[in-house]
């Protein structure tokens, strides 16, 4: 019943995906993420910020932007783009967004969170996994 379907996103997820343009995608996706979890942060530690903002700070979306760089990580996997030695570190990337995120949608619910030492984990999780892409083009700059 879904053949047509399954046959052609294979096609592109094998065959036609660019690879630049999925690590630029990426890359942006990533950024975007790291920036909202960086706002969050701010926010959520601030004790005199307004809780209805708190509550509208867009974390579902900064969520779906991590898992697109998941999807993204699946499909330059498919092309044969990441080596077996990059995998850890654009894991390692994709992690970092996910906790982040996670520790901000609980400080957001109203969960106990050290915001300082979410900021020190993914700043470290990003240097190390960007560190160990040593110069792939999907490296994000410094």
């Amino acid at each position: 019943m879904r053949l047509d379907e399954e046959l052609q996103f294979s096609v592109y997820n094998f065959e036609v995906a660019d690879v630049d343009k999925l690590w630029e995608h990426f890359n942006l996706y990533e950024a975007e993420a790291q920036s909202l979890i960086v706002k969050a942060g701010a926010l959520m530690a601030d004790k005199d910020s307004d809780p209805l903002e708190k509550r509208r700070f867009p974390l579902l979306a900064t969520y779906e932007l991590a898992l697109k760089c998941s999807n993204l990580f699946n499909l330059l996997d498919a092309r044969g783009a990441i080596s077996v030695t990059e995998r850890v570190g654009v894991i390692g990337r994709i992690r970092a967004l996910t906790v982040g995120v996670a520790k901000a949608y609980a400080a957001q619910q109203g969960s106990y969170c050290d915001f300082a030492q979410v900021y020190r984990e993914l700043n470290y999780a990003t240097r190390s996994a960007m560190a160990r892409m040593d110069g792939h083009p999907g490296e994000l700059a410094s």
